[in-house]
């Protein structure tokens, strides 16, 4: 994978003028590189990120220069829009240990959360490593089709990583995905009232306010008497 950069000398604001004509700002540092601002089509920068993301390595061909490995990182996406607005590209030494998070990826079918009992808990979207770049894997594919009753789970030290090569800085017993029960909301069914029903209610009502009445009525006397024997 490759892409063709050229230096640029537009900063600050006026950036906005490259975004109106489809080009992205970006810069790239590194090893054995001097910071360096460039700017990129950005058709062309989107369809790498898409492929690449941010743990493939890529060759950035900087004008007539020869190319140099990268990884692309720090890209900032417009809240509205969703384009790319900035990016930046980290030049690596092939030699030296780089540390970089790589994405979890989800993949099979668990059979019980197709039947609705239970749900996948997604728990870790990333896991930071280290290694050489040839080593870093581009994904870690996270197989769930064997997960069948709920709390079954896979924790980092479950996921299929070349250890020799790579040393993962998490926690081994950290959970990564997890089965738990599917959260349904329960719905209150409402009972049908009839017509008669109804009226056995209302007329249930009035008795007991005459009822009250009488009561009140009753109390009301009483006192008069109490009155007039004192």
């Amino acid at each position: 994978m490759e892409i063709i950069a050229k230096k640029r000398t537009i900063e600050g604001k006026k950036v906005k003028t490259l975004r109106r004509v489809g080009t992205i700002p970006t810069s790239v540092f590194g090893k054995e590189i001097s910071p360096m601002s460039l700017e990129v089509d950005e058709k062309l920068f989107t369809a790498l990120y898409n492929t690449a993301g941010e743990t493939a390595l890529i060759n950035l061909k900087i004008e007539s220069e020869n190319p140099i490995k990268v990884l692309i990182s720090d890209v900032q996406i417009h809240p509205v829009t969703g384009r790319v607005i900035h990016a930046t590209f980290h030049k690596v030494k092939l030699t030296e240990k780089i540390t970089a998070k790589v994405p979890v990826e989800i993949t099979g079918e668990s059979s019980i959360v197709k039947s609705g009992e239970g749900i996948v808990l997604h728990l870790m979207s990333e896991i930071e490593m280290e290694c050489l770049p040839y080593d870093l894997p581009q994904n870690i594919t996270v197989d769930i089709s064997h997960l069948e009753k709920i709390d079954d789970a896979i924790a980092v030290k479950d996921l299929p990583i070349d250890r020799d090569k790579v040393a993962v800085k998490a926690d081994p017993e950290e959970l990564v995905v997890k089965i738990d029960y599917a959260k349904q909301q329960e719905k209150e069914e409402e009972v049908p009232v009839s017509e008669q029903e109804l009226i056995s209610k209302v007329e249930a009502a009035k008795e007991l306010t005459e009822e009250e009445k009488a009561k009140r009525e009753a109390e009301k006397k009483e006192g008069e008497k109490k009155e007039e024997g004192e």
